[in-house]
């Protein structure tokens, strides 16, 4: 199984890594290499002002510029999956990259031997300042950092910018496509991890780190959120590899998470694809496709890559079909190869606030063009600090404010939450028998009960473990661990221990579950909670915020009548426990307006007592028939009188 190494939580300073090359030991490929026109000679952020002569053949027939700007996009591009949905020119762009890529020549993805990724590196991925002499020579994605071998100060990972837990290949066909795959710095590589594209620091005012490499900025990243930003000039680049992804591999979770069924099938040799979304939103998308143009570096490799596949990425050419694709209007002033756009010069932000639970947005808008630039802000999460369960900014009511804690009461309510991804235990359970992950927000300390997060109660076992119970039922993992499912009855491998993990977190580990490996502990991992062996990393981490009781919500309230107690049941919130409580029958007074034939609730004085103290039987029964009580009508006489 594979593991992503756990984050280095300091920023990266020259990255001063021990030279690693054990890639060359791994596979060699023996197939004929293409013979290439030549190196990538031009130089990286030059904005590319037409297009190549390569790319100028490419486009003919149907499949013209003309021809796939007159075809539709799609009719609502509010979900990435929808999107590819009767959607003509998507399956056009897919068509033209499908049927011109030749699959017999895509690299192989190890080693560094003929017609592998790292070979042809050596020429689509290298500049005239690299020292051609070394036997590697490339630029390392995200950062434009020089690889070259030997006496390089830093090792290099094959980097799969649509991340390989997020697609439907590994390293067959998609997973080893050139125009996919990049060669990154390695210390970068396991800090994207599988994190999702998006706008770290015009939405977060703190909590998230950078790196730098050589005096430079080159990403951002939240992990609450797992959001990965990639430094300004790379961010293109970045929106037009996942564009060609979702298209020529019809990977459909491109900014949206997709059902599991609805993904494509696996590449023989796949393990999982979670179908979560790869870039936060369309919007975010767009945004990095027109702020960071294609540059000439990027067309050269564009006909390097088609030497050798036979395809090319349609949206380096003609960016502007991907708006074109989702049914957009195309920016005015959009800076594209066959048009060189405007210079935007931005206005004063203007912003739409989040609420407590909507997002909002930060806009810019160019005073020459007109064009507006949009970013998302994330919803700040309600706040309570005089703790009477109102939010202090919306007036919601809180039914349930979970605040973090260390140790636990024996009637507290909880929830176990993993702050290095940001997600906390549901209740449900996947295809896979792995737990979901609940969005929570959590602020200053608290989260407040909302969405699907599961609300434990601990049922004390032996030796100073504990059941974790939701809703009456037990947490329980296998035999050999990596599975989390619910059960009605405990036994050995429902029983769990706490252990200081630091950080103010616990690691949550089976008393008996486990494989040759050690114990079993829940991890947030590949979009769920599941268990594996030896907890050592921040994705073990587990805080704990708790409740100190019940938190009843009324699931039914039936009001008393002059003749019927009523009843009112409410359910517990987080346990699921429920309470009926009986709506005693009013008492009434005596006191009566004979002239509106109108009887007043009251306390202390029985109805029927009231009637007969007032009147003889017959009275009773010629002044009651019609009455009402309190403006509701009354049984008539018979019911009380003899």
């Amino acid at each position: 199984m594979h593991r992503y190494p756990s984050f280095r939580t300091c920023a990266m300073r020259a990255l001063p890594l021990l030279i690693a090359f054990a890639l060359l030991l791994q596979g060699v490929c023996t197939v004929k290499a293409v013979n290439l026109s030549g190196l990538n000679s031009e130089k990286r952020h030059v904005e590319c002002s037409e297009l190549s002569d390569a790319a100028k053949a490419y486009y003919t027939g149907e499949f013209s510029r003309e021809n796939l700007m007159s075809l539709s996009g799609a009719a609502d591009p509010s979900d990435s999956y929808e999107a590819t949905r009767n959607n003509p020119l998507y399956e056009a762009i897919r068509t033209l990259m499908q049927s011109t890529l030749d699959k017999s020549s895509i690299p192989g993805y190890g080693g560094f031997g003929q017609n592998s990724l790292a070979y042809y590196w050596n020429m689509t991925d290298t500049s005239p300042d690299v020292d051609n002499t070394k036997s590697s020579h490339f630029l390392m994605f995200y950062s434009d950092a020089a690889y070259e071998y030997p006496g390089n100060a830093f090792s290099m990972n094959r980097e799969h910018v649509w991340a390989k837990s997020h697609a439907s290949f590994h390293e067959t066909n998609g997973g080893a496509d050139l125009h996919h795959l990049r060669p990154t710095v390695s210390a970068v590589n396991e800090v994207k991890s599988d994190y999702i594209f998006g706008y770290v620091d015009e939405v977060y005012l703190s909590g998230y780190l950078t790196g730098e490499l050589n005096g430079e900025e080159i990403y951002k990243v939240h992990k609450g959120n797992v959001l990965f930003e990639p430094k300004d000039d790379v961010k293109g680049d970045v929106a037009r590899i996942l564009l060609y992804v979702y298209c020529c591999w019809e990977q459909p979770n491109l900014y949206s998470d997709v059902e599991t069924s609805k993904l494509p099938d696996f590449d023989p040799d796949d393990t999982v694809n979670t179908g979560v979304r790869v870039i936060e939103d369309l919007q975010t998308l767009l945004n990095w496709c027109e702020d960071d143009p294609v540059d000439t570096w990027e067309m050269r490799r564009n006909d390097l890559a088609q030497e050798v596949q036979g395809n090319r990425n349609v949206f380096i050419d003609y960016p502007e079909l991907a708006w074109r694709l989702f049914g957009i209007e195309i920016p005015a002033g959009l800076k594209t190869p066959t048009r060189i756009g405007c210079d935007h010069e931005w206005s004063e932000p203007v912003y739409v606030h989040s609420g407590c639970t909507t997002p909002g947005t930060v806009s810019l808008t160019c005073s020459v063009c007109g064009n507006v630039h949009t970013v998302p802000a994330p919803a700040k999460g309600h706040k309570d600090a005089d703790g009477n369960r109102i939010c202090d900014d919306c007036g919601a009511a809180l039914i349930g404010i979970f605040e973090r804690t260390e140790t636990l009461a024996e009637k507290d309510h909880f929830i176990l939450y993993n702050p290095d991804s940001g997600k906390a235990i549901s209740a449900t359970v996947n295809s896979s028998n792995r737990l979901n992950g609940a969005d929570v927000i959590e602020t200053d300390g608290t989260i407040t009960l909302e969405g699907e997060a599961a609300v434990f109660i601990a049922e004390p076992a032996e030796e100073g473990g504990v059941c974790l119970l939701h809703n009456g039922r037990y947490l329980t993992t296998p035999k050999k661990g990596g599975r989390l499912f619910w059960t009605d009855e405990k036994d050995d491998y429902s029983v769990w221990y706490f252990r200081d993990a630091g950080d103010g977190c616990v690691y949550i580990v089976n008393a008996v579950a486990g494989n040759d490996y050690g114990s079993s502990a829940i991890e947030y991992f590949n979009g769920a909670f599941t268990t594996y062996s030896n907890p050592n990393s921040d994705l073990f981490k587990i805080r704990i915020y708790a409740h100190a009781d019940h938190i009843w919500e009324t699931v039914t309230f039936t009001e008393a009548t002059s003749t019927e107690p009523g009843s009112l049941i409410c359910r517990c919130a987080g346990c699921g426990e429920t309470k009926t409580e009986e709506i005693p029958i009013p008492e009434y007074s005596a006191e009566s307006d004979s002239m509106n034939r109108e009887w007043k609730k009251g306390s202390g004085v029985d109805l029927q007592f009231a009637f007969h103290r007032s009147y003889n039987d017959t009275e009773c029964r010629d002044r009651f028939t019609g009455m009402k009580i309190d403006g509701v009508s009354v049984p008539g006489c018979e019911e009380y009188c003899p």
